[in-house]
């Protein structure tokens, strides 16, 4: 029996599981995240194409800089939408949570 309350971590306490933070907290989380998403393909494409500036080389590091950016928004993205992500409708355990 718990005298404190409804206890928040346990799913079976009859409370709904619904974010309760304000829209424009919503908005700024899912706008970071996309920003995350975005910086992790335009960060590496750039480091990419100054590597091959200093070593005189043609577009290599700017393929392998696109090709690790992709991996990496691709699994932000995943994060983002996978069950238990920011926006999917099941906020369950999964590999979105932090």
């Amino acid at each position: 029996m718990n005298l404190n309350g409804p206890d928040l971590d346990d799913p079976d306490n009859g409370e709904d599981s619904e974010d309760r933070r304000s829209a424009t907290a919503k908005a700024v989380d899912i706008s970071s995240r996309l920003m995350t998403i975005s910086l992790c393909l335009v960060i590496p494409i750039a480091g990419g194409y100054y590597v091959d500036q200093y070593l005189e080389t043609k577009a290599v590091f700017v393929v392998l800089g696109l090709l690790f950016g992709m991996v990496a928004s691709g699994w932000q993205l995943y994060k983002l939408t996978a069950p238990g992500g920011l926006l999917s409708d099941d906020r369950g355990d999964g590999p979105g949570e932090n």
